[in-house]
């Protein structure tokens, strides 16, 4: 039972199929980390992979462990925001951006860094589009 288990493992893993999967969901990660603009994750991604690439010829066992690697630190810096409030994952607005600021008569004034609270209030004053 060992032994067949192991040649059944070893078929999985030269399967030019499973390859394609594991490709297509190394790439769907890459895209992912660019999209959300994560560069720590690309780069650790990038050199897991190429780290892997020395211990093992494998390209099914390269990639998934930079997948398994990267995604298990980028969920526990996600789960560390969310019960611990690291400030690690944002949502919406990173804190500072160029806005409008509001005078004291409500209207527009220069551009500087300003913060969520002074945004919300040029928006409704009409200063800065929705």
């Amino acid at each position: 039972m060992q032994m067949q288990l192991g040649k059944n493992f070893n078929k999985l893993l030269h399967n030019k199929y499973v390859l394609y999967i594991v490709l297509f969901l190394a790439i769907t990660n890459i895209l992912g980390y660019l999209t959300i603009g994560d560069w720590n994750s690309l780069v650790l991604f990038i050199v897991l992979g190429v780290l892997s690439t020395h211990f093992s010829k494998n390209m099914i066992i390269n990639l998934s462990i930079a997948m398994i690697g990267t995604n298990f630190i980028f969920a526990g810096l996600f789960v560390a925001n969310i019960l611990f409030g690291c400030g690690r994952v944002k949502e919406g607005m990173d804190g500072k951006k160029d806005c409008k600021m509001l005078k004291d008569n409500e209207t527009c004034g220069k551009n500087t860094n300003c913060k969520w609270n002074e945004a919300v209030k040029a928006v409704k004053a009409g200063c800065v589009s929705k």
